[in-house]
């Protein structure tokens, strides 16, 4: 990683030099995602090492699958830099993506991530989302068996990048969809998913969500759990104040899953709801409500793995971190740049956002001990316009003649997973199916040690960074 010492009205923050800029979308980037393929590469827990029956995790190779307002979606191979497929998703802005059948759980002690394949028959598969009120899911690879020895790609589509105004799209870019959803959009917020859990706005009120349960190896596909869950009815069941009884939340702005039980919910109104599912009783209820950002209404959550918290933030400056852990527990800090539109926060401590006026900026969360005092430490920014991969332009955008309007507009981190070279160095490597060393090209190697984080610009292009 290259980075050079800056200084500006922010303090002191170092520069990163990206690794690689992707250039493929004529549009915004409207969402993204990171799409972990198996590998032939594993290791073994050191708590299993000396026992009989060891404890084998896998190590996943990440990839990327970009999205634009046109509803384009490319894959990227994040080793060559170059796509894996190119097809035409939906009619118009993509909103979400995610990964299906695969869960993060944190080694704390370690400091990383662990995958956890919750089913192989779906792992493999893909959902998408956009303003054309359809949920799309897509069979991009599928498992021979599962012990992730062998994979194929189900769905071969064209590598050609995407052309403005083309009319033979369904012929240069063939696409076939799984399964088809249909969902309200009238608000356009996220969609988002949980094992088989599907959370949207509710397709009688904005205002309202449904929860599904999705089974698409079965004959009945999607079963309604839920069905128009009111905020303002579970907040007179479950709250005394009269103050916040007949308000008026608006309509859903964003949804965040925490666990299976638990999922946070951001409101027109400025205000952040933690809802607790009770599969049993068939009950809703609201265990925090959070009024920090009202009335502006809420641009982004994320759910912080390593603090338990739910971090928020809206049109103002401020972001809100709802812990998990203290049940009256609520903080705030103030970057001083309004609108954050987007969030992403890292298990090593890492927290990035992007604000209105173009920047990326990454702070350090870690400089209390891990407690929930939220004092943070910026760390890195990214100037606004698209960075150079070349190390002697970093000071470009000092120079006249660059392009104002060019913006980030959103940022994610990859998931941090064991280091290649130190599972190597402590003889905890292990590959799958006793598969040759040989077959493991040294790219993806160095591919298993990168910290990856991408910024994706309103020109189009994703900035991929070794952070």
């Amino acid at each position: 990683m290259l980075k050079t010492s800056f200084g500006d009205s922010d303090s002191k923050y170092e520069r990163l030099v990206p690794l690689a800029t992707l250039r493929g979308h004529t549009k915004s980037i409207s969402t993204f995602q990171y799409i972990y393929l198996p590998s032939n590469l594993c290791y073994i827990e050191k708590s299993s090492l000396t026992v009989e029956n060891k404890t084998y995790v896998q190590l996943l190779t990440p990839t990327l699958l970009t999205a634009d307002e046109l509803g384009w979606l490319i894959w990227w191979d994040l080793n060559t830099k170059r796509p894996l497929g190119v097809w035409k998703g939906h009619d118009a802005t993509i909103l979400t993506i995610k990964q299906l059948g695969i869960d993060w759980r944190l080694d704390a002690v370690k400091g990383y991530a662990v995958p956890i394949i919750k089913d192989f028959k779906v792992f493999g598969k893909v959902l998408t989302h956009g303003k054309d009120s359809e949920i799309k899911i897509w069979n991009l690879f599928e498992m021979l068996d599962n012990d992730f020895s062998s994979f194929k790609f189900q769905i071969v589509h064209s590598k050609k990048l995407p052309i403005e105004n083309c009319d033979n799209i369904e012929k240069l870019w063939p696409s076939s969809c799984y399964y088809k959803i249909p969902v309200n959009t009238l608000n356009y917020s996220n969609v988002d998913i949980i094992g088989r859990q599907l959370i949207t706005p509710s397709t009688i009120n904005s205002n309202n969500f449904d929860i599904f349960l999705l089974q698409l190896n079965a004959e009945d596909k999607l079963s309604r759990i839920f069905k128009d869950i009111s905020i303002t009815e579970k907040i007179e069941t479950n709250f005394d104040s009269n103050i916040m009884k007949n308000r008026d939340f608006g309509i859903i702005m964003k949804f965040k899953w925490i666990n299976e039980f638990e999922v946070a919910i951001g409101y027109e109104s400025g205000h952040v709801a933690i809802f607790n599912l009770d599969f049993v009783k068939k009950q809703v209820n609201i265990l925090k409500l959070d009024s920090t950002h009202s009335p502006h209404p809420i641009l982004a959550l994320d759910y912080d793995i390593l603090h338990n918290r739910i971090i928020s933030s809206s049109a103002g400056g401020k972001l809100s971190f709802i812990s998990l852990n203290d049940k009256d527990l609520i903080t705030t800090e103030n970057i001083k740049h309004n609108g954050i539109s987007s969030i992403s926060s890292r298990s090593d401590g890492l927290l990035a956002v992007t604000t209105w006026n173009g920047y990326t900026r990454v702070y350090n969360t870690n400089t209390n001990n891990n407690t929930n005092n939220n004092t943070m430490t910026l760390k890195f920014k990214i100037n606004r316009f698209t960075p150079s991969v070349a190390v002697n332009a970093i000071n470009l955008e000092n120079k006249e003649g660059i392009d104002s309007k060019i913006k980030s507009v959103i940022v994610l981190f990859a998931e941090i997973q064991q280091n290649y070279t130190q599972a190597n160095t402590d003889k905890s490597l292990s590959y799958n199916n006793g598969t040759s060393k040989l077959i493991v090209r040294n790219r993806d190697k160095t591919s298993f040690d990168r910290r990856y984080m991408c910024v994706g610009f309103n020109d189009g292009r994703v900035v991929v960074y070794d952070i």
